[in-house]
């Protein structure tokens, strides 16, 4: 069966929240893009004032600010997203 979620983890200066997440939707740098289990391996720059919302496993969305950017990246299943606030 193929994986329903992945592992989302958010590095900012407060510290550091790992999530299991069905989707995550990004604003990056380039334009929106959404993400789920089995992406390919990608890198982004997060829009300044951009959104962040995901889905965590058995609960309802969620959207987090991103007041002055940071980077996103997905590999091995896995995603991270290192905020500069």
């Amino acid at each position: 069966m193929e994986n329903q979620s992945f592992e989302f983890e958010i590095v900012s200066p407060l510290g550091v929240c790992v999530l299991q997440v069905e989707w995550i939707d990004i604003a990056g740098d380039s334009g929106n893009f959404v993400v789920g289990p089995g992406h390919s391996e990608l890198f982004s720059l997060l829009k300044k004032r951009g959104q962040i919302t995901y889905k965590q496993v058995g609960a309802q969305p969620v959207s987090v600010e991103v007041l002055f950017g940071g980077i996103f990246k997905v590999k091995n299943d896995k995603a991270i997203v290192l905020l500069d606030q």
